[in-house]
């Protein structure tokens, strides 16, 4: 039988001479004091504010999933944009030249410039940041669109001759008043 714990906390049995005395196995003397041990010292309950680390580890490896994912892709909408933006000014510039071919008995235009410059006689100006090469050939004219920001470029060619002719070179356009970028 287990002797009554005391006010201070300590009881007649904790103290193996007393335990034997009274005839208390040493395995309840051990219990006893596990026992006294827990209630001695009780398990405080904090409140857990904030994050733990391997929760904000997790949500860094998925934003860092879906960075790897979008980056790409970016990129390439990015280039995207750059061929329409040349293959635009290569369209307007082909309305500048038939405009021009009817104002001067089917002469065409020839220069560079680089948006917002203009070509000197034909009026036509690319958009900035955009450098157009444009030159005369044989019963037609072609053009090369480039910009800093790539490496790739568009061209265009109009040819009257039958069959019409790729002006070839550096514009990869290959049929006649079709832009085309490499």
């Amino acid at each position: 039988m287990l002797a009554p714990r005391n006010v201070s906390g300590n009881c007649g049995m904790c103290h193996p001479a007393v335990a034997v005395a009274i005839g208390v196995s040493p395995a309840k003397i051990l219990f006893r004091r596990a026992q006294l041990f827990l209630k001695a010292a009780p398990i405080q309950h904090r409140r857990r504010t904030g994050f733990t680390l391997i929760e904000l580890l997790i949500v860094v490896v998925i934003i860092g999933i879906l960075a790897a994912i979008a980056i790409p892709k970016f990129a390439y909408t990015k280039e995207k944009a750059y061929f329409a933006t040349m293959k635009a000014d290569l369209r307007n510039l082909a309305a500048a030249q038939e405009g021009y071919a009817a104002d001067n008995g089917g002469a065409y235009a020839s220069g560079t410039a680089t948006g917002p410059g203009v070509i000197t006689g034909l009026g036509y100006a690319p958009t900035s940041g955009v450098t157009v090469d444009v030159t005369t050939i044989p019963n037609g004219w072609s053009a090369v669109a480039s910009m800093a920001a790539t490496p790739r470029k568009c061209g265009m060619f109009v040819s009257n001759s039958d069959p019409p002719a790729a002006p070839g070179g550096t514009n990869p356009a290959t049929s006649s008043g079709e832009p085309r970028c490499n």
